[in-house]
């Protein structure tokens, strides 16, 4: 308040000189204001002379007085006034902020750090996202009560025009010029303003017959100081607005520290208990019941915990969660957000701490909203098991191969039927049954598809069977054949029946033009079962083809077929020599032979 009143002070000199400024350019002496119009200077004008003084230690009515002194109009002063609060206000609204006291050592804001455990609720005063600043900017509330350093401001309206910005006094009135002194301290607005309108009528008569009116509202607020002290992050006292309510104050100070209560906040007014907080009713519904606007000298006391437990594992909100008296499980599980989805819920781990050492305890979930937690007390929420109590799988050469649910007397052509069939490839004379054991170890169990498919045999699935069906394409080599010499994509290719040499040709682009169209081998792999020993390892078949590649000769190719094209006699491209050097064409130069 002091360094604001030093501003004003300030602000009101150095005006009173552009006054004088203007009052040398306008030929107005400096004894005489009466002429002056505040209106008239800008803002540029007041900046201008900003370096030139310095704080004085008048009051705020003396400089006024100065000013009416050298015949400035009343009015005229009165706006010279409003219009320098009104700059101070803008530039620095020390009067809003939230500050600590002078008297102590400001404590940076604490961020938890990665390692440590996470208690619920400390991040609301501990994240640049939620501030819990006091709204300046709102209608002044109907149970607001004025007090010194609050600012009045009064507009007369109507046949009558004025306009008073006035501070509360520290004896708690109001001087309203040529009305004087008005008690207002400890009155809420409607109050105040019944007493001001009182006041006025003997000055205003216009305001008795409707013709004159009159608005009160609250300008600049004042300050008061709060104690936050106990189990907190930052205790000592602050300075907050006099809007500001326990939420703010708690944000100021940092909230509660690892051993302050979240549950337990208690109000203090006049040494007398007055409210208490629970965040939780925050956290979990919305809720400020009891977030109370505060008084000069409130103090907030943080105590420590009595009850506070953790939950681990599968819940949504690892976290220590504290208590209330008589508080069961099922609350915390709610405040922890519940279960995760793969959270095993039939029961609950507790490691309970006994007099001596710990002890583990299981609770069933039926028993959760009858077991009251106790201090230390840790709950761990386990996972399901992966596995399936129901699986089957069917694999390979049906239509919808995948898992499928183990249903009561389930059989293998059942399975076979629900998985849309066997597919055209599939291999029927052996299908394989993988099946788990009781001591974990697989066998294999062979089944004929054939059997299965026509009744005559059939067996009964167990969990975790898993049936594979080969295809018969997949059951042997592949089949390819292969290209080779001038063609202009030589390389191997899918082979297909009734295919022949010129379908091959055209699958690998066609012919280069070097390719000889007489003479064309193809290299067949030699069949043998075994019963004779031969050398042979292929036998050769010369082929033609004509420009057109119109079928020939009615030979169609086989799996593994090897054929190559061969160049025309003779036939060569262009050579080339380079010549660089001291000659007078270096360069390319073909030859001729």
């Amino acid at each position: 308040m002091v360094n604001k009143i030093s501003k004003v002070v300030f602000f009101l000199f150095f005006s009173l000189s552009v006054v004088y400024s203007v009052a040398q350019q306008s030929n107005i002496s400096v004894k005489n204001l009466s002429n002056v119009k505040v209106d008239e200077l800008s803002d540029d004008q007041i900046k201008q002379f900003m370096g030139e003084f310095k704080n004085s230690g008048y009051s705020v009515e003396q400089i006024e007085k100065i000013a009416i002194q050298r015949k400035m109009p009343a009015t005229e002063a009165q706006k010279l006034r409003a219009r320098i609060e009104q700059i101070v206000n803008t530039s620095e609204p020390a009067e809003t902020e939230i500050s600590r006291s002078t008297t102590e050592t400001s404590t940076p804001r604490k961020t938890p750090k990665q390692t440590e455990k996470r208690i619920f609720g400390d991040d609301l005063f501990n994240t640049t996202n939620l501030t819990f600043e006091p709204n300046l900017k709102i209608a002044t509330p109907a149970n607001y009560m004025l007090g010194p350093d609050d600012e009045l401001v009064i507009d007369i309206y109507g046949y009558n025009e004025a306009t008073y910005k006035l501070k509360v006094t520290p004896e708690g009135y109001i001087r309203i010029p040529i009305v004087g002194p008005v008690q207002v301290a400890g009155s809420t607005i409607e109050q105040a303003k019944r007493k001001i309108i009182t006041q006025l009528r003997g000055i205003y008569s216009e305001i008795s017959q409707g013709n004159t009116s009159v608005n009160i509202t609250l300008g600049a607020i004042r300050s008061i100081k709060i104690h936050i002290i106990g189990e907190v992050n930052t205790p000592g006292t602050y300075t907050l607005p006099s809007l500001a309510t326990v939420f703010n104050a708690l944000y100021a100070s940092g909230g509660p520290n690892q051993n302050g209560s979240f549950r337990n906040i208690m109000i203090i007014r006049n040494g007398k208990p007055l409210a208490n907080i629970d965040i939780y009713d925050f956290l979990m519904k919305g809720e400020l019941k009891n977030n109370i606007r505060l008084n000069d000298q409130d103090v907030i006391k943080i105590p420590a915990y009595e009850t506070r437990v953790e939950l681990v594992g599968e819940i949504k909100r690892p976290a220590f969660y504290e208590c209330k008296n008589g508080e069961p499980l099922s609350a915390l599980i709610k405040y922890a957000g519940g279960y995760t989805d793969v959270a095993y819920k039939e029961r609950i781990k507790v490691t309970r701490n006994t007099g001596k050492e710990k002890s583990v305890a299981d609770i069933p979930n039926e028993m959760l909203s009858m077991f009251i937690p106790q201090t230390g007390d840790v709950f761990e929420i386990g996972k399901i098991i992966s596995r399936y109590e129901n699986r089957v799988i069917i694999n390979g050469a049906v239509f919808r191969p995948g898992t499928y649910a183990l249903e009561q007397g389930m059989t293998l052509s059942k399975l076979i039927k629900k998985a849309d069939g066997l597919k055209e490839d599939a291999f029927t004379t052996r299908a394989i049954v993988y099946r788990l054991l009781e001591d974990n170890s697989t066998e294999i169990i062979s089944v004929d598809l054939n059997e299965i498919l026509n009744g005559s045999k059939d067996i009964e699935l167990k969990r975790e069977d898993m049936i594979t069906i080969n295809s018969k394409l997949a059951l042997k080599e592949e089949y390819n054949i292969e290209i080779k010499g001038e063609v202009l994509n030589p390389g191997k290719y899918p082979y297909a029946e009734n295919a022949r040499v010129e379908d091959l040709i055209v699958a690998a682009g066609g012919l280069k033009e070097n390719a000889s169209r007489k003479k064309i081998e193809i290299a067949r792999r030699f069949m043998n079962d075994g019963s004779v020993v031969s050398k042979e390892s292929a036998t050769i078949i010369n082929y033609e083809v004509t420009e057109d590649l119109k079928n020939t000769k009615d030979i169609h190719l086989e799996p593994f077929d090897l054929i190559t094209v061969y160049s025309i006699p003779g036939y060569s491209t262009q050579k080339t020599i380079r010549i660089e050097g001291e000659v007078n064409y270096p360069g390319v130069f073909a030859i001729s032979s």
